[in-house]
């Protein structure tokens, strides 16, 4: 591999990085606007890592926007905008947890099994 394909390489991974760290601070800024709904409780925290295991491991976009599927508070409430808004949000990431620049990396796989720290991650 040329120097001048190493640096390119480099570079987009780091823009992608930027991309996928500024994803997951938007989504977590969506979890609490939602919080009331139980959007940044436990449940709805793993329901997002996991998903972004299977989407590093399988290449899946698992992400859902029914309530139920991120455990909110749906008795009593209507969570139908909290959880368009928390599949909308996790999709951005998971969309940049499927780029090919980002799948290579072995930095970012690590930040990733950081980030999840709630599941296993898959060995590398």
């Amino acid at each position: 591999m040329k120097l001048q394909d190493i640096i390119q390489r480099s570079a987009a991974i780091n823009t992608k990085f930027t991309e996928l760290r500024k994803a997951i601070r938007d989504f977590t800024e969506v979890q609490d606007k939602y919080a009331r709904f139980g959007a940044s409780d436990t449940e709805a925290g793993l329901t997002f890592q996991v998903a972004i295991r299977d989407a590093w491991s399988n290449g899946k976009n698992t992400i859902e926007s029914d309530p139920d599927f991120w455990e909110l508070y749906t008795v009593g409430y209507d969570c139908t905008e909290a959880g368009n808004a928390l599949a909308e949000a996790a999709s951005k990431v998971i969309e940049l947890v499927l780029s090919p620049v980002l799948k290579r990396s072995e930095v970012i796989s690590r930040y990733l099994a950081d980030y999840c720290w709630r599941i296993a991650w898959p060995a590398t």
